[in-house]
């Protein structure tokens, strides 16, 4: 019996220390830091620990993936610095459905919001998020279901404001519709090329639905990219690499990659 009452105690005492935790992690994800500014009109802000960019294009304004913050308190940091506001923004480009990566996709009322086909139904919550640990990560966080109009299925040329371009880039493996995209110079990876110091690495297997398919598009990414100029490479959770050529960032992963 007394063994019986000392695992009651400590079931109960377990699911308080998780309620607890999962109470911190939904408080933390308001965080807001390292706000800065990468090059003239492109900025980025830590939302606790994913990265969200903020670029103005002419009269546009242009989010790169949405943070998980459901208040977009950290994306509105990040406009305060492009001095625009939520009315402003006019294309959000998301690299991916994780939950850490499009918490503050709605929030937008002019914007339209772009992903890859084939993550719409996991955005939507129609399915569930895949792999396993994004899932119960965004179980922990807490996620709602988002919606998007503009829809990818290949590589894609989108025009914005100033006379400028985002360049779509399909890049499945980390999730089925996983894109990169490409923005003076720019090149926003999320979660599906990530930086270790000053090298560039490809997605984390634990968390990616075919790390394969990740490799197989990483190596293609010089060509995919053709001539474009690519300066910076920014990450969906470990900043921007910066210290080197980025172009030849690219082109060393690329080689070095599994098959």
């Amino acid at each position: 019996m007394k063994i019986a009452r000392w695992a009651a105690r400590l079931g109960g005492a377990s699911v308080a220390l998780l309620g607890l935790g999962i109470g911190l992690v939904r408080a933390k994800r308001a965080d807001a830091s390292d706000l800065e500014q990468l090059k003239p009109g492109i900025y980025r802000v830590r939302n606790f620990i994913s990265d969200v960019y903020v670029a103005r294009a002419g009269s546009d304004v242009l989010l790169f993936d949405a943070g998980l913050d459901p208040e977009g308190r950290a994306i509105d940091a990040a406009l305060g610095a492009a001095r625009a506001t939520r009315g402003d923004v006019t294309h959000v480009f998301l690299t991916h459905s994780h939950a850490d990566h499009v918490a503050g996709a709605g929030l937008f009322p002019h914007a339209r919001v772009h992903i890859g086909a084939a993550d719409v139904a996991m955005l939507a919550q129609r399915e569930p998020a895949r792999p396993l640990r994004p899932r119960l990560f965004g179980a922990v966080v807490g996620s709602s279901p988002h919606t998007a109009d503009a829809l990818l299925r290949q590589r894609e040329v989108i025009p914005v404001g100033g006379g400028k371009e985002v360049v779509a880039l399909p890049f499945p493996g980390h999730t089925k519709g996983s894109y990169l995209f490409w923005f003076d110079g720019v090149l926003f990876t999320g979660d599906s090329i990530l930086r270790k110091g000053e090298r560039l690495s490809p997605a984390i297997e634990k968390d990616s639905l075919d790390i394969a398919r990740n490799h197989a598009s990483i190596r293609g990414l010089p060509a995919a990219l053709g001539p474009l100029e690519v300066t910076l490479v920014c990450t969906g959770h470990m900043g921007c690499a910066r210290s080197r050529d980025a172009a030849q960032l690219v082109s060393e992963l690329a080689d070095r990659v599994e098959d």
